[in-house]
């Protein structure tokens, strides 16, 4: 039982998490600021610009977003 009560605050942080992001994300995108919006994203979650995986960077440059620059 204590099992499942910490699997459901996870989950509830999951998702407040995500819904959070979407909301900024959409904001972001409302704003016409969403490329800049991602460079951020990335490097507040990964620190440093040699720690993003180079196949997000790939992926977005693939769609005009460079968040290398």
């Amino acid at each position: 039982m204590l099992l499942t009560n910490h699997l459901d605050s996870i989950t509830m942080h999951n998702v407040h998490y995500l819904l959070a992001l979407m909301d900024s994300a959409r904001q972001a995108i409302l704003e016409d600021r969403y490329p800049q919006f991602l460079k951020e994203f990335f490097r507040n979650l990964y620190g440093e610009k040699s720690k993003i995986p180079q196949w997000a960077v790939t992926a977005l440059r693939g769609v005009g977003v460079d968040i290398m620059e």
